[in-house]
């Protein structure tokens, strides 16, 4: 599927960041953060299909998890380094993803996705 194949090739592009102090993925279990990053990749995979293949669907996706992450980390300093908040947070999102997997099949299949006509 190639939104886990995306979530591999994400999670290792995300790699050098666990070395980076400050960034949001210090402090976090490197198990986690690949299976958060798998989910939502799963996640922003499906909203790509269902918008007729939007970038711009996937481009705020990103953003807004990106600057809810940014709000999380200045309203409760220290809270991104917690280990409960990150196995809440991968829970939630694979929870959605594998709902997403389970209730959305067509989309999955080879070549699926909702497609416009553009001829």
């Amino acid at each position: 599927m190639a939104g886990l194949e995306c979530g591999i090739l994400w999670a290792v592009w995300h790699l050098p960041l666990f070395w980076l102090p400050g960034s949001s993925q210090t402090g976090m279990p490197l198990p986690l953060f690949v299976l958060e990053i798998l989910a939502v990749s799963v996640i922003f995979t499906w909203i790509y299909l269902r918008s007729s293949r939007s970038l711009l669907a996937i481009l705020l996706a990103h953003t807004s998890f990106n600057v809810a992450g940014y709000l999380v980390s200045v309203a409760y300093p220290g809270l991104q380094e917690s280990v409960p908040f990150n196995l809440t947070l991968t829970l939630v999102l694979t929870v959605c993803a594998l709902v997403l997997i389970a209730t959305d099949p067509q989309v999955w299949r080879s070549g699926g996705g909702v497609r416009t006509n553009q001829g």
